[in-house]
């Protein structure tokens, strides 16, 4: 009786170890609108050291075009099929909360431990919902040795922005055809909308004001894109489908002497034009006439992660987060899938001697330096224009065709700066439901 017993157990053991072993491992879900294929192999060999390290977990990496991203996740979630993980904008954080559709992270934020609280996305319920990765500073990129011989500063004003991109819009050869631009400017929908926000702020005006109240076709907010159609007449032809790449090799090389861009600039630089690289120099985005308190600004875009309640694999997902914003990791991220574009947000990263070392970041240390350092003192993005304040509209506001549809229209001179903005103005209230 004992033998059979102790044969039963021995099987009942044998059984337990077999299921195991065969049993299927945690599968995450990361959505990234990150499509470079550079990112796209960053991605992948933090995802194969991650598994190393957890053999009982798989990551399925999978893509969005950023612009793209708000419509997925939204049909994901209406289908049930939303992923566990995304790598997000903080746009859309606020309207997800209230949907009760993330995890709390303060676990993670409190475990990570230096990353600035400032970065974290506000909102309705006042817990962390998103792990801030990465920041991206927009800022005027200009030509030092252009503007040397042309005999003028960099900009800090509206006004003598326009007279340098005038001044530097020139016919190099005597051929009677002018082959050097002041300034490349986008014009195709939906990037057109990137450039636009950075002179709205610069100029005082806002999307929405601090009580929630569409504020985008207020007198200063047509001001700042009248100011874009202006610029736009220094730019290279056919603005209205110059796309944000065009943008970044128009300047590369030599077509614009400057462009309105974020830290992906150095990277396109190396990869069409790497001789220009001494000849590059940065400063905010000067102010306009309806800005008070003349202070420049830079678009500061910060990226997060955030975790969907529907995961099935939230404590994976979180120990992915956290592996991925680790020393080793972190570093592999900010340098090699867009060296200079992807800056920290991490303290004790601002001044990490091994990012700074690293040849990808380098060549480029001064200006990645400069961009870190306006980035803290003028920094800026949809959701921190008023501070403590929760705006669930930014996301799909800005995600509404409706926004970079008029831009492109008064761009391609179908309406005027009024007329645009006073259809988007009526677009969103009407969308939101606000007077």
């Amino acid at each position: 009786m004992l033998k059979k017993m102790s044969l039963l157990g021995l099987l009942t053991l044998v059984l337990l170890l077999t299921a195991q072993t065969f049993a299927a491992p945690a599968v995450i879900t990361f959505l990234s609108p990150e499509t470079d294929p550079s990112s796209i192999k960053v991605d992948n060999s933090i995802i194969a050291a991650f598994e190393k390290s957890h053999p009982g977990v798989k990551v399925k990496l999978t893509h969005a075009n950023l612009n793209d991203v708000l419509p997925k996740l939204s049909a994901m979630l209406r289908a049930g099929t939303a992923p566990d993980l995304a790598y997000s904008s903080p746009k859309f954080v606020p309207p997800l909360v209230d949907q009760g559709q993330l995890v709390t992270m303060d676990d993670v934020f409190k475990k990570l431990g230096d990353i600035p609280r400032k970065f974290v996305t506000v909102n309705s319920k006042g817990r962390i919902y998103d792990i801030p990765a990465a920041q991206e500073v927009r800022l005027l990129y200009y030509r030092k040795d252009l503007f040397t011989a042309a005999g003028i500063k960099p900009p800090t004003t509206f006004d003598q922005w326009l007279k340098a991109a005038k001044a530097l819009t020139v016919d190099t050869n005597n051929d009677g055809k002018i082959d050097q631009y002041g300034i490349s400017v986008t014009g195709a929908p939906p990037e057109v909308s990137y450039d636009f926000a950075c002179l709205l702020w610069a100029n005082g005006a806002e999307l929405f004001d601090s009580k929630l109240r569409v504020a985008i076709d207020s007198p200063k907010a047509v001001e700042a894109l009248e100011f874009l159609g202006k610029l736009k007449e220094f730019s290279p032809p056919g603005v209205a489908n110059t796309t944000y790449k065009d943008v970044s090799v128009n300047f590369a090389n030599g077509v614009a002497a400057m462009a309105l861009y974020p830290g992906r600039m150095l990277l396109n630089i190396d990869r069409y034009n790497p001789g220009l690289a001494p000849k590059v120099g940065i400063v905010p985005v000067p102010y306009g006439p309806g800005n008070e308190s003349k202070k420049p600004l830079t678009h500061t875009a910060i990226n997060n992660f955030i975790i969907f309640k529907t995961s099935k694999n939230v404590k994976a997902a979180k120990e992915f987060v956290t592996f991925y914003m680790q020393d080793k990791q972190y570093l592999a991220f900010l340098v090699g899938s867009a060296p200079g574009h992807s800056l920290p947000v991490r303290n004790g990263w601002l001044k990490n001697p091994d990012y700074f070392a690293d040849p990808a970041i380098a060549k480029w240390k001064d200006l990645v330096k400069e961009s870190m350092d306006y980035s803290f003192k003028y920094g800026t993005d949809f959701l921190f224009r008023h501070p403590g304040i929760v705006d669930p509209y930014v996301g799909r506001a800005t995600a509404d065709p409706t926004f970079s549809r008029e831009m492109n229209r008064f761009i391609s001179g179908e309406s005027s700066a009024k007329q645009a903005l006073t259809a988007t103005g009526e677009a969103w209230r009407e969308m939101f439901g606000i007077k």
